[in-house]
């Protein structure tokens, strides 16, 4: 290989360079380190990052557990008027099974937040699809903190209700700041 680099390194200058072995192998092992430590603190810098996503998914849980269920249903308001919704409040009595109303183009989406300890229900399920059909809008989604019963699984999935449980909160809400109520909503609640 020392013969190889003289000659390319005599074929482009006319003046003859003479590096002796040592030299190189010098450089080559130097180059080999600074690349397993490029590659270690990649590794290190990737460990990193993965333990603070794993903290902020909790801490992003945890603030949505002690919130009260007004409050979550703000934070979701917010989170869809971020995404481009008109949202709607409803009344806090008497909402027909919508915590909100969304609104963007032609679509229309009811909203039914559930911010519970337990595991969700059949009747969250049949709530938002009266809901759906009372408003008559397009969608209706179903969000909890929480999990669904297997019944309502599947009824969610047989009358075309989106869920969206705890880990899809998470993945919705990781890297966003949990400030509820910083805009104003469409409809004040009575």
């Amino acid at each position: 290989m020392l013969s190889f680099l003289r000659a390319a390194l005599s074929g482009m200058n006319p003046v003859s360079i003479w590096v002796p072995a040592s030299v190189l192998v010098a450089a080559l092992t130097a180059i080999m380190a600074l690349a397993v430590l490029l590659a270690v603190a990649k590794f290190v810098l990737a460990r990193v990052r993965k333990s603070r996503r794993r903290r902020s998914r909790k801490n992003i849980m945890r603030r949505i557990d002690t919130m009260s269920g007004a409050q979550f249903e703000l934070l979701l308001a917010d989170y869809f008027r971020d995404q481009g919704y008109r949202v709607e409040l409803t009344q806090t009595t008497g909402d027909f099974g919508a915590d909100l109303i969304l609104r963007k183009g032609k679509q229309r989406i009811v909203v039914q937040a559930k911010r519970w300890r337990r595991s969700v229900g059949v009747s969250s399920v049949q709530e938002v699809i009266a809901a759906r059909q009372y408003y008559k809008a397009t969608d209706a989604l179903l969000v909890t903190n929480s999990a669904l019963t297997r019944n309502a699984i599947k009824l969610a999935a047989g009358t075309d209700v989106t869920v969206w449980n705890r880990s899809c909160l998470i993945e919705k809400f990781s890297g966003a700041s949990l400030t509820v109520g910083s805009s104003s909503p469409t409809h004040r609640r009575q």
